[in-house]
C-alpha cells in the first residue's frame, strides 16, 4: 500500500489518468479490430488508423465517446462492420464498442435531412482518405449532438 501510495504522489499526473481515464494512442490502435483483407471496409479502417495516429487529443477523445461511449482508451476491442443505409456517416453502438462503416453510394448532408446531389462535388466522397475521414469527424460531431441514436 505504502508504494503505490508513494508512487501516485510523486506523478499525480498519473493519479489522475488512473482515475479518469486517458487516451494513449499506441493503446487506442491496439484496441482496434482488424477486419479481413476482402472486406469492403478494410481500407477505411486502415484510414480511421491513420487518422488515430495523428489525431489530436480532443478529435480522440470525441471519437472515443462516439464509439464506446466514454472519452478514454477502452477496456474492449473495437469492432467494425460494413453499413450500406447510403447515408454518409458511421454509426456508433456503444455497448458493443463497435463502429458501423458506410460503403457504396454515398450522399450529402444537407442540415438534418440527407439528400442526393445532382452535383458529385457536393457529395461526400469515400474514395479519398482526405474526404472519408472528414465524413467521419461530421457524422462524430452530428451523433454527439444528437446523442447516440443517431444513425
Amino acid at each position: 500500500r505504502t508504494q503505490a501510495w508513494n508512487s501516485l504522489r510523486r506523478n499525480p499526473l498519473d493519479a489522475e489518468r488512473r482515475i479518469q481515464g486517458y487516451i494513449n494512442k499506441d493503446d487506442l490502435l491496439s484496441k482496434m479490430a482488424e477486419p479481413d483483407r476482402g472486406s469492403v471496409i478494410y481500407e477505411k479502417v486502415r484510414w480511421i488508423k491513420n487518422w488515430i495516429g495523428r489525431a489530436s487529443l480532443e478529435d480522440l477523445e470525441r471519437f472515443t465517446e462516439f464509439v464506446t461511449g466514454q472519452n478514454c482508451t477502452p477496456e474492449k476491442r473495437i469492432t467494425f462492420s460494413p453499413l450500406s443505409s447510403g447515408l454518409p456517416f458511421p454509426k456508433a453502438h456503444t455497448c458493443a464498442c463497435s463502429l458501423d462503416i458506410p460503403h457504396g453510394a454515398i450522399d450529402r448532408n444537407n442540415g438534418s435531412r440527407v439528400l442526393r446531389s445532382a452535383d458529385p462535388e457536393e457529395a461526400y466522397s469515400h474514395k479519398t482518405e482526405e474526404k472519408f475521414i472528414e465524413a467521419l469527424k461530421d457524422g462524430i460531431t452530428a451523433g454527439l449532438k444528437k446523442g447516440f441514436q443517431f444513425a
